[in-house]
């Protein structure tokens, strides 16, 4: 069955990035913003390809493959959380 592929699709403007993801968002401010751009350096860094959303307050992060190291799952969280704004130690994130 094929995956619904939501409305919104755009681009941030970061070649490496635009060729390997896709990205959907309703708000068209996304791409010219700086944070959009420090997000695709943030998910260029992590050693494996994965995808995540946002649903009501749950990050949702999967990869089409099992994971295979800890350590990728948790670069992923991470690089995910920085897309959002959220640091480590903040009181949305244990230490």
């Amino acid at each position: 069955m094929p995956e619904h592929v939501p409305d919104g699709r755009t681009s941030l403007g970061v070649t490496e990035f635009d060729e390997r993801h896709h990205v959907f968002t309703e708000d068209r401010g996304v791409p010219a913003s700086v944070r959009a751009r420090q997000a695709a350096e943030l998910m260029l860094a992590v050693p494996t390809a994965y995808s995540w959303r946002v649903h009501e307050r749950e990050l949702l992060v999967w990869k089409r493959d099992s994971w295979q190291e800890a350590a990728h799952l948790i670069a992923a969280v991470m690089a995910a959380l920085g897309v959002l704004g959220i640091e480590a130690g903040s009181p949305a994130v244990p230490a």
